[in-house]
């Protein structure tokens, strides 16, 4: 049941990151930080993909 409650955490935190990434105020202003949001959901997504595979 906990798992389960963490890879819902997980989603949604997946799903913020991929909105956040999506900003187009953010991308030119912040273009660096953008990359590194892309590459912290990237993180995340392999996170969930392990946890559902075990």
């Amino acid at each position: 049941m906990i798992m389960k409650q963490q890879l819902e955490l997980l989603k949604e935190i997946e799903h913020k990151l991929e909105e956040l990434s999506k900003d187009k105020d953010l991308k030119e202003k912040r273009p660096l930080e953008v990359k590194e949001v892309k590459g912290l959901r990237l993180v995340v997504s392999s996170i969930i993909r392990r946890m559902a595979a075990s």
